[in-house]
């Protein structure tokens, strides 16, 4: 199935290595295996691509760390946790199953779809609390979890940690609406959040209202959060390009219109393919004309709101993280390599141009759910191709000490570049 869908299914391996891992795979299932450890044998195989959008995803949870973790650029961190359970918010783990997270997170690349370490990290801190991951990566005894972690005082502790069958507690934020925005006048800054990229009146209706408030109280400058934004429909970029300035100019039926150098495309045939997408032709591929993006022709027009005077000229900001994904990461490269506005925060969690818009199907005797990327999409600016995330102009980190303090790295680093305080764009993160 991956051959005849995926647009280029050896450009990680070769196929000659394909074949090697799938008969090393076959040849290390001798005897029956519980579902979930077929599972992660699976996953080898689809990870082995590096296409974080060609996936396998079951959901065998039944046992859970009683905790959610986040994996800052300094190590792994506690960020919520039930009482009694032995870790409390702030804790910075030490080992888990007396393996160091970095270690772990090594292991984890192996069965986290992922293109860069960034949303390796994401994922990684989501994995840890689950059953499944901690079993596969050999750290459960007894239905526990050894961890030492250090506490916010700088106190070590050795705990135990039971696996209950209740989910960790739930993001606080998640109950809140995907968009939403507010006006800082003190420092003239419109801020708007898109949580997912749902292209819905909602986030029509919130957009146009959020720049009618910016155009009345003469907002110079605008702030997108995409750091919590996974992905969905690229229809909301579109949208929010229409209140950005002509940069191209021209008219068209008495009405000015941007273009913008956006992304081009190659798809794979199949008969899968056509299927789920409806296209007439079941096998080969449309390439994209790569040409294009040489003489900067890869323009899309974009037509612009009414009133004409939503249009907003001012300074553009763009905050991303390492969950940034997908089509809000075509958000941050559209901006960045158009010089629309100015990204900050830490890296993406994908490469810019990137394989993706999977089909799904379903294995014949496991039910996993399988998704396959039958697209390659190419960032507007070739020059950046190579590039596995697209990179803050203004790097802001997310470290412990932050999550402890319930300080916002990026919004504290956009506000001091804001009142012209200074930046510190020089922090590195801890490479491993």
């Amino acid at each position: 199935m991956i051959r005849r869908v995926h647009p280029d299914p050896f450009h990680a391996l070769s196929e000659t290595e394909f074949d090697a891992l799938i008969q090393d795979l076959s040849q290390s299932i001798t005897t029956s295996r519980p579902r979930e450890e077929f599972f992660f044998i699976l996953k080898k195989l689809t990870n082995s691509l590096k296409d974080g959008h060609t996936e396998l995803y079951y959901s065998p949870e039944q046992s859970y760390v009683p905790a959610r973790f986040y994996w800052a650029v300094d190590g792994l961190v506690v960020i919520q946790a039930q009482s009694g359970c032995g870790l409390e918010f702030g804790d910075r783990v030490v080992s888990l199953g007396e393996k160091d997270p970095w270690d772990l997170l090594d292991r984890l690349a192996q069965v986290i779809a992922t293109e860069n370490a960034y949303w390796l990290r994401d994922r990684g801190a989501d994995a840890l609390s689950r059953g499944s991951f901690l079993r596969h990566l050999g750290l459960v005894e007894g239905n526990a979890v050894r961890s030492v972690v250090e506490d916010i005082n700088g106190n070590l502790k050795d705990v135990r940690v039971s696996l209950t069958p209740d989910p960790p507690p739930s993001d606080p934020t998640s109950s809140r609406p995907f968009c939403g925005f507010s006006l800082d006048e003190a420092h003239s800054l419109g801020f708007f959040y898109l949580d997912q990229c749902h292209f819905n009146s909602s986030y029509l209706s919130a957009l146009q209202t959020f720049f009618e408030e910016v155009k009345n109280k003469r907002i110079k400058r605008v702030a997108l959060d995409i750091r919590r934004n996974t992905g969905g429909s690229s229809l909301v970029v579109d949208e929010f390009l229409r209140y950005m300035p002509v940069r191209f100019g021209g008219w068209f039926v008495h009405m000015p219109y941007t273009k913008v150098r956006g992304f081009l495309s190659d798809i794979r045939f199949s008969p899968e393919a056509a299927a789920q997408q409806n296209y007439s032709q079941t096998s080969g591929y449309l390439l994209a004309d790569l040409n294009l993006r040489l003489i900067g022709a890869n323009l899309m027009r974009i037509s612009p709101p009414l009133p004409l005077d939503l249009i907003f000229h001012g300074q553009v900001f763009i905050l991303t993280s390492g969950r940034t994904y997908s089509s809000a990461n075509w958000f941050a490269a559209l901006f960045q390599d158009n010089r629309l506005g100015s990204i900050l925060g830490e890296p993406t969690g994908n490469k810019p141009t990137y394989f993706g818009h999977p089909l799904n199907f379903k294995t014949p005797n496991s039910q996993f759910n399988l998704y396959i990327s039958h697209k390659k999409f190419y960032r507007p600016d070739y020059t950046k191709d190579s590039l596995n995330s697209v990179l803050p102009d203004f790097y802001f980190p997310t470290r412990i000490e932050d999550i402890r303090e319930a300080r916002d790295a990026q919004m504290e680093g956009l506000l001091s570049l804001l009142s012209g305080s200074g930046l510190d764009t020089g922090r590195k993160e801890k490479t491993r």
